[in-house]
Parts: structure tokens; C-alpha cells; sequence
């Protein structure tokens, strides 16, 4: 009846395609993009993502480190936890429950440690190292190390932050709501 239509261009002939589409029967809300089934039926899906899991957590109190021994630092208090996605009683890990790639980050400070020393914070992914960052001169003032990486995770794997200290006895960690003992 030439009162309802949708204007389409196909694409350059050279492109031999031949197909058909299915619209969906409105013209979608905002913010929503055109998805097809693999078969030709559109249909309207939300863009972007949810960004989860999102955390941040602290260390509370003080945490003993022995020298020379790498050590999960217990990052017991949630400033959030988006989806419940972070264990801050028992592991002290990041459960992400699905695959894809995680910017994690951290940071460790210790309560004086004296110059000549050094001190290491790792992330680890199921019980292993995988990135490490060192602070090789450590002096009292300027005392610990932070550190930030992309890594790529399956579903089930989980994430900690370690750290290992030299000073030849053993150190504390600082913290209270510090921002200095900090794991993202």
C-alpha cells in the first residue's frame, strides 16, 4: 500500500551477496543496536557491558611478612564489591566467574624497611606468578611498590596479590583505610 517501508542499500554487486533480513517489528529504544541471530532475524539488544566484576579491597590492620618468604596479602575489607565476585574472609582472591581479559591492580607498603633491601609484589593466577614488580631500594620513606596488569582468565580461575620482602626480619605491611595496601 506504500505506507510502511524501510529503506535499505545493498551492498556493491561485485559482493555477490544474496540474502534476506528480518526487521523487528519497532524501531528499538535508545542506546540499542541491531543484533541478527546468525540467520538473518534481527532483533534490538542493549549496547556496552556491565563492567563487572568490579572490586576494590584493603588490607585493615598490619599483616606480618617474613623476610625472604612470598606471602598472600590478606586484603580483608571491601571499599566495594559490584557483584560478589571478591572473598575477603577466608581466600582473599578474585573469583571473576567468567573468561575474558581483567585489568588487576595493587599496591603494598610496609612499615619501614630500611635502605639496600628490596620488596616485591606478584599477582598471582590459580596459585602462580604471573607479573611481578620490584622496588630494589627501598628506604624508609619510600617503602613500598605498586603494580598493574592485563591477564587473561577462564571462568573458573582466580586471582591474589602477593608480596616478599629482604630485610632480614620480618616487616609489617601498613594498614587501615590506607590507600597504600590497596588490591583492584
Amino acid at each position: 500500500q506504500n505506507s510502511h517501508g524501510i529503506k535499505l542499500k545493498s551492498p556493491a554487486h561485485s559482493a555477490g551477496a544474496s540474502y534476506t533480513l528480518t526487521f523487528p517489528t519497532t524501531d528499538g529504544n535508545a542506546d540499542e543496536f541491531l543484533k541478527t541471530d546468525g540467520s538473518g532475524v534481527l532483533s534490538w539488544a542493549s549496547a556496552g557491558g556491565s563492567n563487572t566484576p568490579a572490586f576494590a579491597a584493603y588490607r585493615s590492620t598490619t599483616q606480618t611478612i617474613s623476610t625472604n618468604t612470598e606471602t598472600k596479602v590478606q586484603f580483608n575489607v571491601e571499599f566495594f564489591d559490584a557483584d560478589g565476585k571478591y572473598d575477603n574472609s577466608s581466600n582473599y582472591r578474585l573469583l571473576p566467574g567468567e573468561a575474558g581479559k581483567y585489568l588487576i591492580t595493587g599496591g603494598i607498603s610496609f612499615d619501614g624497611t630500611g635502605d639496600g633491601n628490596y620488596v616485591i609484589i606478584y599477582i598471582y593466577v590459580n596459585g602462580s606468578a604471573v607479573l611481578k614488580n620490584i622496588n630494589r631500594s627501598p628506604s624508609t620513606s619510600d617503602n613500598g611498590v605498586a603494580i598493574a596488569g592485563l591477564v587473561s582468565l577462564g571462568a573458573s580461575d582466580y586471582v591474589e596479590i602477593y608480596c616478599k620482602q629482604n630485610t632480614g626480619a620480618d616487616k609489617q605491611l601498613v594498614g587501615g583505610t590506607s590507600d597504600r595496601t590497596v588490591f583492584f
